[in-house]
C-alpha cells in the first residue's frame, strides 16, 4: 500500500503507519467468510490466519507479508481475503459498483472500510494497493483523492429525520432513573425509548405515585437515522410530553351514556302511569353513578369533561346522591311486590299478600317521590349526550 502519510522515519509517520496497518487488518478480518454474522468479534482462528508482519520500506509504502505458510496450491489463509480487499478498493472508483459490492457483504465490512478511508484522508493523496500471491499472481487498485473522498462520503452518508407522534394510550411503565418508558396506543402500537428532561422534571425520581398501567396522552419525538450504504435505519423514540390526566374518551363516554339513558328511559312511565312503570335498577344506578364520578375526577380541560356544560355534571351528581329520591328507589327490592312470589322467603319469614300490598304502597311512595327527579335526570343526560355528539363531530 502506497500512502504519503507513512513516508519518513519520524514518530508521526510510524504512528500513522501502525494505525493504517491495524485498520487494514480489521477490514481483512471482515472479508473472511468464517466470521459468523451473529458474532461481534472475529474468532481467534481468523485473527491468527490473518497475522501479518511489516516489511522494511524506503518509500511511502506499507509492505505487509502474511505469516502463514503457503499450501500446495500456493495460497495462504490470507490470500482470499486480501484479494477481496483489492476488489473492494477497485469498486470504490465507481459508486454504483461499490454499492453493489457492499450489498453482498456484511455491514461490518462497510464500517471497517469507512474507518480505513477516513484514516487515509488525513494525508490526502493517490492511494495504490497491490497484492501478490506466493505463485506470482498479483492484482492492484489505485484511487485518486477525489475517488477516496467520494467513497468515504458515500460510506459516511447519513440521512436523519425527526417526526412528532401524538397519541392517547396506556403508559405501561416509566423509570425516571433509567430514563426509559413503554407505552401502548389505543390502536395497539407499542412505543418504548427514552425520557426527555422535561418529562423527568415533571415526574421526579422518588415522587412518582403513578399506578401502572395508566391512561395518558403523549407526544413522542421519533428520530430516524438511515444509512444508505447499509440500507438500514435506526429508530429512537423519546417521550417529550406526557399527561396522565387526559380526560375520559369522548366516544366511549358517549356510548356508555347512550346505553344508560336508553335503559332508564325505557323503564320510566309517562305522566299518567308512572306509579306502575317507573323503576330504576340498582345496577343501572350504580353504573351511572360510577360514570359520573369518573367524569368528575377527570381533567376538566380535556376529553369528555371539556365537552360538557359545566352545570350538567354537578346537577346529575346531586340527583344521584345516596339518600335522595332516585337512590332510595334504586335500593328498593322489587321482589317484595312480585305477584308470583307467594311464599318468597325473605330471610327468616315468608312474604304474604298483606306484606306485598304494604311493599307496593312503599314502592308507590318512592316512585312518586323519585319520578320528577328521574325526568330531570333524563333531561340532563340528554343534554350531555348532545354535547358529546357535537364534540365527537
Amino acid at each position: 500500500m502506497y500512502t504519503p502519510g507513512a513516508e519518513g522515519s519520524n514518530d508521526s509517520a510510524h504512528r500513522f503507519a501502525d494505525e493504517v496497518v491495524s485498520s487494514l487488518q480489521q477490514v481483512i478480518y471482515t472479508l473472511d467468510g468464517r466470521w459468523s454474522p451473529s458474532s461481534k468479534k472475529p474468532p481467534a482462528v481468523i485473527i491468527e490466519d490473518h497475522t501479518f508482519y511489516q516489511m522494511p520500506s524506503t518509500d511511502s509504502a506499507i509492505r505487509l507479508a502474511s505469516k502463514s505458510t503457503a499450501d500446495l496450491f500456493g495460497t495462504t489463509s490470507a490470500s482470499l481475503a486480501a484479494a477481496k480487499l483489492i476488489e473492494l478498493a477497485g469498486d470504490t472508483r465507481n459508486l454504483p459498483a461499490l454499492q453493489e459490492r457492499l450489498g453482498k457483504l456484511h455491514a461490518r465490512t462497510a464500517i471497517a472500510y469507512e474507518r480505513l478511508l477516513d484514516l487515509l484522508l488525513i494525508h490526502p493523496a493517490t492511494l495504490r494497493i497491490e497484492w501478490a500471491g506466493p505463485l506470482g499472481e498479483q492484482n492492484a487498485a489505485e484511487l485518486n483523492v477525489h475517488q477516496l473522498q467520494a467513497g468515504f462520503s458515500y460510506l459516511n452518508e447519513t440521512i436523519e429525520k425527526k417526526d412528532m407522534i401524538h397519541f392517547t394510550g396506556s403508559l405501561i411503565t416509566m423509570n425516571t432513573a433509567k430514563r426509559r418508558f413503554r407505552m401502548e396506543s389505543e390502536e395497539g402500537v407499542l412505543y418504548k425509548g427514552g425520557l426527555s428532561d422535561t418529562v423527568r422534571q415533571q415526574y421526579p425520581e422518588g415522587s412518582n405515585t403513578l399506578a401502572f398501567p395508566v391512561r395518558a396522552e403523549a407526544s413522542i419525538e421519533r428520530r430516524t437515522i438511515y444509512k444508505p450504504r447499509l440500507d438500514r435505519e435506526a429508530i429512537t423514540d423519546t417521550l417529550v410530553e406526557l399527561d396522565t390526566h387526559p380526560g375520559l374518551d369522548i366516544q366511549e363516554t358517549l356510548f356508555a351514556l347512550r346505553e344508560l339513558y336508553n335503559r332508564l328511559a325505557s323503564t320510566t312511565g309517562s305522566d299518567s302511569d308512572y306509579a306502575f312503570n317507573t323503576l330504576i335498577s340498582m345496577d343501572d344506578y350504580s353504573e351511572l353513578a360510577a360514570l359520573v364520578n369518573q367524569l368528575l375526577d377527570s381533567n376538566p380541560s380535556k376529553g369528555a369533561r371539556r365537552a360538557l356544560d359545566p352545570a350538567d355534571l354537578p346537577a346529575v351528581y346531586e340527583l344521584l346522591t345516596a339518600g335522595r329520591p332516585i337512590g332510595n328507589l334504586a335500593e328498593f327490592d322489587t321482589r317484595l311486590v312480585a305477584e308470583d312470589q307467594d311464599g318468597y322467603d325473605s330471610g327468616s319469614r315468608t312474604v304474604g299478600r298483606a306484606e306485598r300490598e304494604k311493599a307496593a304502597a312503599a314502592l308507590l311512595k318512592l316512585t312518586t317521590a323519585a319520578y320528577p327527579y328521574i325526568r330531570m335526570l333524563l333531561k340532563r343526560l340528554l343534554r350531555m349526550i348532545d354535547a358529546l355528539e357535537a364534540a365527537d363531530g
